[in-house]
């Protein structure tokens, strides 16, 4: 059982960790000439952040039907593809790889926090998908990873449930225990889910999107859990 469990959790980890990795390497990626006059802005909103992005974070399999531009990015009204709540800190966009971002405003330390999530994650998974958070170094000109401000612990531990609850439905249907191989197909993969309203971040079960396994609330300076 315990080679079983170190099989499940490198599998939840490979989708946040791997993911991480490979968002990192573009998050010191140069700005485009046109982004540098957004970066020295004193104020920023979720547009400008969106526009601050690296160009990694807004292509996908159609790399080089498009040149990345301002405009580019902020053309929707034709098709759609964008959507801005600039009031709320969230925006939505559908260009070339699918991304949604939310603003949390750190008030104590005046820090603004960015939460995304690329590629169609939950609910459901589209394709391979990345999400953490992000914020942009004003000094540098580019972004940081913010991992460790999320508490992941708590998410995993909450997918460890969900996975020896499912664990258990199956042994009583069967009425026998399920060897490691049959587990496999019973992992549990987290997905947060932003909000648009509020400052709440849902934590759902990638193949089972309706179970909630965990709710995080920003409270002005963290996230907490609830």
């Amino acid at each position: 059982m315990k080679h079983l469990k170190i099989t499940v959790i490198l599998i939840l980890f490979g989708g946040v960790l791997f993911g991480q990795d490979y968002y990192n390497t573009h998050l010191k990626d140069s700005l485009q000439p046109w982004q540098k006059e957004i970066a020295v802005k004193e104020k920023k909103d979720i547009v400008d952040y969106y526009l601050l992005l690296p160009e990694y974070f807004l292509e996908h399999d159609s790399k080089g039907s498009y040149v990345d531009s301002k405009e580019w990015r902020l053309k929707s009204s034709w098709d759609g593809s964008l959507k801005i709540n600039r009031e709320n800190g969230y925006l939505e966009s559908q260009k070339d790889a699918w991304i949604k971002i939310a603003l949390f405003k750190d008030t104590i330390n005046h820090r603004d926090i960015i939460g995304f999530v690329k590629n169609g994650c939950c609910p459901p998974v589209q394709a391979w998908c990345e999400y953490g958070f992000i914020e942009f170094d004003e000094v540098n000109q580019n972004w940081n990873d913010l991992y460790d401000i999320f508490p992941w612990g708590y998410v995993y531990s909450k997918c460890e449930e969900q996975i020896e609850k499912l664990k258990r439905k199956m042994e009583k249907q069967l009425e026998r225990p399920l060897s490691d191989e049959e587990l496999v197909d019973y992992y549990s993969i987290p997905v947060i889910v932003l909000p648009e309203y509020g400052t709440i971040v849902k934590v759902v079960d990638d193949c089972i999107p309706d179970v909630i396994l965990g709710i995080v609330k920003w409270n002005g300076q963290k996230f907490e859990t609830q």
